[in-house]
């Protein structure tokens, strides 16, 4: 589905309606995160000059962009259909333009109930034009009795689960694509590590310096990979020495002693 920017410069990712029961209301979805810029590197071949991607058709070796190519569907025959953008956009399912909320969930019931690894991406979702009052009723009500929405909702060639949460900070509600149970690794107990035995003293002092540093609200967050990164670049355009990783620290066998400096430091 086409984007569009609204006037407050946000752009929207899907527009249909959101419906409780006999009730329905248009709403528009916003992405609430953004993908930051990355380093820059680019790929480069042995003379230095950039390579751009192509892609090579394998009937008669022509090379083309992204732009020159389109889906295809391959038959049980191994012939490969074209599959048009208009099909796509027009799939006769609901969801691709409806989401009806299937069931709520109380708030103090979804820890035990959602798996994190479920949640995939974050969205606002804004009432459209004449959905105002709906929209604000089921706010109310979802913030009042203290429950999550799940649904269903279809974009980016795919039907997904989804659920929506009231935000108090935010006064919005917002949407969380979830992934289904066959696209999250399963893991048996023990698989992939056994708790060792410890010693009561040990974990006493553990918890000592979990409560050192629990904290009253989230850190903040800085990322400094870029600034790192920049530094290299620096030194490798004007030849001075690169910076190296700090040498990893021995691993500390007397747990205690660690746990009991990390406290009193």
């Amino acid at each position: 589905m086409a984007t569009k920017t609204n006037g407050n410069g946000f752009r929207s990712t899907w527009k249909g309606t959101l419906g409780l029961s006999l009730m329905s209301f248009p709403v528009k979805l916003y992405k609430a995160r953004v993908s930051k810029e990355g380093t820059g590197l680019k790929l480069i071949c042995s003379c230095g000059a950039p390579v751009e991607q192509k892609y090579r058709c394998t009937a008669d070796g022509k090379l083309s962009t992204r732009s020159e190519c389109q889906h295809g569907y391959e038959m049980p025959d191994g012939n490969i259909m074209p599959v048009p953008e208009t099909a796509l956009d027009n799939l006769p399912l609901k969801t691709c333009r409806a989401m009806d909320i299937l069931g709520f969930v109380r708030n103090m019931d979804y820890a035990t109930l959602m798996d994190p690894r479920y949640i995939k991406e974050a969205y606002y979702v804004v009432p459209d034009k004449g959905g105002e009052k709906q929209y604000s009723l089921l706010a109310a009500v979802m913030q009042s009795k203290d429950v999550t929405a799940f649904t269903k909702v279809s974009f980016r060639d795919q039907e997904q689960p989804v659920m929506v949460v009231w935000d108090d900070a935010l006064q919005l509600l917002t949407l969380y694509t979830l992934a289904y149970p066959d696209e999250v690794k399963a893991v048996e107990p023990g698989q992939l590590f056994r708790p060792v035995v410890l010693l009561d003293k040990e974990k006493a002092v553990g918890e000592m310096l979990v409560d050192k540093l629990t904290l009253t609200q989230l850190p903040e967050f800085t990322n400094e990979y870029k600034s790192a990164f920049n530094n290299m670049i620096e030194a490798l355009a004007t030849g001075t020495e690169i910076p190296q990783l700090p040498a990893a620290q021995e691993l500390e066998t007397d747990l205690l002693s660690t746990l009991m400096a990390a406290v009193g430091s």
